[in-house]
């Protein structure tokens, strides 16, 4: 990066109140020392803070366009579900999530052992929370290590 840059945030980390995912910041300084993989930006609040390198790219991030719950049913209490999440500059990534309810259940009915792919535990399965987990990943530049490319046979 360098002085004058625009950057593209691609990770909000623990910074929330100064980035945010998809907007644009300028650099204004680059770090030495011990603020060698940081740069300087002004953020949301209009202060100039030093963040690390590894929240922005020169390209912006790709936005989600479209989230499937693919299991979803009205008045149906969801156990768990693949949830199929629809990007503009990327390919279509699909993960399970599972409520803590149905897992307990598999593990007493005599499974020994549970392994899955790109798996999401949570407390309670809503679609309201599942679009809440979905969010916190973006915003953290995690859906990709999270979830599984859908993969269309021609």
């Amino acid at each position: 990066m360098e002085i004058g840059q625009i950057v593209y945030c691609v990770s909000e980390s623990v910074y929330e109140l100064h980035l945010t995912k998809g907007s644009r910041y300028r650099v204004y300084a680059i770090g030495m020392q011990s603020k060698g993989d940081k740069v300087r930006i002004r953020g949301n609040i209009e202060r100039l803070v030093w963040i690390p390198n590894d929240c922005f790219s020169t390209s912006p991030p790709p936005k989600i366009l479209s989230i499937s719950i693919d299991d979803e049913k009205e008045g149906l209490e969801l156990s768990f579900t693949d949830v199929t999440v629809e990007f503009d500059l990327i390919d279509k990534r699909w993960m399970t999530f599972m409520s803590l309810s149905h897992l307990s259940r598999l593990l007493t009915d005599g499974r020994e052992y549970i392994s899955s792919n790109k798996l999401i535990l949570m407390k309670e399965l809503t679609r309201s929370n599942i679009l809440r987990v979905i969010e916190d990943l973006d915003k953290q530049d995690e859906i990709v290590e999270n979830s599984t490319p859908v993969i269309i046979q021609q």
